[in-house]
């Protein structure tokens, strides 16, 4: 396999656990009214830092934070040149689809995956070697 397959291997792989956890936290905190109803007159500790995480998630997106962080990084690593930005926007962008933060996080999702899957130019190769 060579090194552009196992690129795009790696961010399809990447794409496909954020995706999970995502919809992991969408499903299991923010729709998931069961949970609301159980822990309503509970004081149990299990119930109160499922609700905290689900007023995290659910501040997360009301907010558009997610959208405006994975924007941001995105514009940080187009102009900085720099992949762990462009990987923290494809990773912020997917997250922020899945949670409700689509507009946003969809164009900083594909400016971070256009980023990710170009190649460094020969220059940019020789520096990261050394």
């Amino acid at each position: 396999m060579n090194a552009d397959a196992r690129n795009m291997l790696g961010i399809m792989v990447v794409a496909a656990l954020v995706f999970l956890l995502a919809l992991a936290a969408r499903l299991g905190l923010v729709e998931n009214e069961s949970l609301l109803v159980a822990c309503s007159g509970l004081a149990d500790t299990a119930c109160g830092t499922a609700i905290v995480a689900r007023e995290a998630v659910v501040s997360s997106f009301v907010g558009g934070h997610l959208g405006w962080l994975a924007v941001v990084a995105a514009g940080v690593g187009l102009v900085a040149h720099w992949r762990p930005a462009a990987w923290s926007a494809w990773i912020l962008g997917i997250a922020g689809m899945v949670l409700y933060n689509v507009e946003l996080a969809s164009a900083a999702a594909l400016l971070a995956l256009l980023l990710l899957a170009r190649r460094p130019s020969p220059r940019r190769q020789h520096q990261a070697q050394q």
